[in-house]
């Protein structure tokens, strides 16, 4: 990464690259980061990636400006459990305590006796029910205060990582503690999503036939997505790769061989256009109110 900033300046790197870069170095100066981005926008294979680089630059014995130290990460929805059960709590009845997962990560990595980097990763929405009790964590003091008393101080390896889809309901001094790297789903596209998918599920189901389907999403997903957003009206909101995958969920139920979809005999080609406007019609029209329906409609055809 050092390498390619000094060949060329941020703005040369490719988008993705950069977002990478980006997060890396807002990890050298903020112990807590946060990633923003919709759905399908990145979030999880910037850090992926980032993550896989520093342990690869590791095994290399890569020497730069920053010591590269394999990168170990744990992903949890702190939405998915109780307060009690995030930080750890006491029971009642017999007076005994039970660490939650982030103590116990803590814990875990202030014992790791190596330079491994530990990053926890927060998938869920940011609000003040379970994130304030992190702000002293956030602060330079890095101290992770419990219910109990005990003051458990973060190792130097150790990073809060926070992904979500918007800051809509953060307060202000959890903003403020934190870096930020916003991921837009415009640096990664969608053109993406539907080349692995062709390769990796068309290909070997329709070795003569994937290409062309593969040309058909490619010329008409992206009208389809803003003529759905923008002149129709929906029934809920819906991320635009999010109705691209649906639309590869159709095709994989409805291309096999049951529904006339056989690459060994005649007329697949004819079948696999019905079953494109099938799927094409209902993912993306799908979720149309019925007032909208009647214009998707002559969109579709014309």
């Amino acid at each position: 990464i050092e390498m390619q900033l000094k060949k060329a300046s941020l703005q040369a790197v490719p988008t993705y690259v950069a977002k990478v870069i980006q997060l890396f170095q807002t990890m050298q100066v903020r112990h807590g980061v946060i990633v923003v981005g919709l759905t399908l926008a990145g979030n999880t294979s910037c850090q992926e990636v980032l993550a896989a680089a520093l342990s690869q630059l590791k095994r290399d014995g890569e020497q730069g400006s920053s010591k590269y130290e394999i990168a170990k990460r744990w992903t949890l929805n702190p939405k998915s459990v109780a307060m009690g059960e995030l930080y750890g709590e006491v029971n009642p009845t017999t007076q005994e305590r039970t660490d939650g997962p982030v103590p116990t990560l803590v814990r875990q990595a202030i014992d790791d006796d190596s330079d491994n980097l530990h990053w926890v990763t927060f998938d869920g929405p940011v609000d003040a029910i379970w994130i304030e009790n992190m702000n002293m964590v956030l602060d330079d003091n890095k101290m992770l205060c419990l219910s109990n008393g005990e003051r458990m101080k973060l190792a130097k390896t150790m990073h809060m990582m926070f992904e979500v889809n918007d800051l809509s309901v953060a307060s202000p001094a959890t903003v403020s503690r934190c870096g930020m790297v916003f991921m837009e789903a415009v640096y990664i596209g969608h053109s993406p999503y539907i080349q692995s998918w062709c390769e990796s599920y068309l290909q070997p189901k329709l070795p003569d036939e994937w290409k062309r389907l593969k040309t058909l999403m490619m010329k008409h997903y992206s009208n389809a997505i803003k003529f759905a957003h923008d002149d129709c009206r929906e029934g809920t909101d819906a991320v635009d790769a999010n109705l691209l995958i649906s639309c590869f969920r159709m095709l994989e139920s409805t291309l096999e061989p049951e529904h006339g979809v056989n690459p060994n005999k005649s007329g697949v080609e004819t079948m696999i256009n019905l079953w494109f406007i099938f799927s094409f019609v209902w993912a993306f029209g799908g979720n149309l109110h019925e007032d909208s329906r009647a214009k998707f409609d002559k969109f579709v055809r014309e």
